[in-house]
């Protein structure tokens, strides 16, 4: 091969390798700007999903919430049962919300029944029908609250409304009568207090007419005397303890006023003290005699049902005291305030 056509050859070469090597870095060039322009896409893909899912958790739990808001506004229909009366025809039963407003009031046959009530507090009482179909006594009023269950019990009482018990309390005043009455003046500065259940929340007792508005309690009352002018006797006092249990019957005539009557008997802590002069005068010696003897009572008040659980109770009761040689009588007048629970 001559030597002009071997340099033609080499050129040629060169230019055609220069030519392709041209290609190639524009044909890569040109992947690599399309690749990164893929990539870019698919992250703005991805952004804009991740934000709508985001949304999307976030109007859930909103429209979770609104349910679960309107399932504790949704009535819920709930059982009543109650001890049945012996002898009731029907009963009424009335309920009132919150506000003191009657939200339900019915006539039924039986000792059960059924309403429809939101979640809140409520009161409830039951009445019963007698032989000339009228309401011849209600129950006290019961606290009752509906919540939302966790489990399926979601009636629970609010207070022991229902647990039969009374507390009261008050002031007496007492006047002992003879022979002790020439002795002391009539006390002024007495009080009382009285702890009782009642027989009708006993399950054998509630459908026994005599038994059931009775109550067994127990009382405690201390009164204090001032003695009366007596010779040759200075600071003449009396004070007088009492504890006692009780048995009592309580009418139930269907409205707030009933007669009660009671009877008991206990112990009484008597102490008398006072002053008496030597032989021949002069200096006085004071003298205190205290002593533990039986006590009973028996009397008759009168109770006035006020609103919900509370009631005043007055009478007035005759009592004795066994002291010494001779019986130590009186009666005791009082006015008591009180709580059933």
């Amino acid at each position: 091969m001559n030597r002009g056509l071997y340099r033609f050859i080499c050129i040629l070469a060169l230019i055609s390798a220069i030519a392709l090597g041209d290609v190639l870095s524009r044909h890569l060039g040109t992947k690599a700007v399309f690749a990164d322009n893929q990539d870019s896409g698919f992250q703005e893909r991805i952004k804009a999903d991740t934000e709508d899912l985001e949304k999307n958790i976030s109007g859930l739990k909103t429209l979770k919430k609104e349910l679960e808001e309107k399932k504790k506004r949704s009535p819920r229909e709930i059982n009543i049962n109650w001890d049945a009366v012996e002898g009731a025809l029907k009963y009424a039963v009335q309920v009132k919300d919150s506000g003191s407003t009657l939200i339900f009031d019915k006539v039924v046959e039986t000792n059960s029944t059924k309403i429809s009530v939101t979640p809140g507090e409520y009161r409830i009482r039951v009445g019963a029908f007698n032989v000339f179909e009228k309401i011849g006594s209600w129950s006290e009023w019961s606290d009752m609250k509906l919540v939302l269950p966790e489990a399926s019990e979601a009636f629970e009482l609010l207070s022991v409304t229902d647990h039969g018990f009374t507390f009261s309390a008050g002031y007496a005043a007492v006047q002992i009568l003879p022979d002790f009455g020439s002795l002391f003046s009539p006390s002024t500065a007495g009080w009382t207090a009285t702890a009782a259940y009642r027989m009708r929340s006993i399950a054998a007792f509630s459908s026994i007419p005599v038994l059931r508005n009775m109550l067994f309690g127990a009382d405690i009352s201390g009164s204090r005397f001032s003695g009366r002018e007596i010779a040759n006797i200075e600071d003449n006092r009396l004070y007088i303890l009492t504890v006692s249990l009780s048995l009592s019957y309580v009418t139930d005539f269907g409205f707030p006023v009933n007669l009660a009557v009671r009877v008991g008997g206990g112990m009484a802590r008597t102490t008398q003290s006072y002053s008496f002069p030597e032989i021949g005068g002069g200096v006085y010696h004071p003298k205190k005699l205290t002593t533990v003897d039986p006590y009973y009572r028996a009397g008759l008040g009168l109770v006035v049902s006020l609103f919900g659980p509370l009631f005043l109770e007055g009478g007035a009761e005759f009592f004795l005291i066994d002291y010494l040689a001779t019986d130590l009588r009186g009666i005791r007048y009082y006015l008591m305030a009180g709580t059933r629970i």
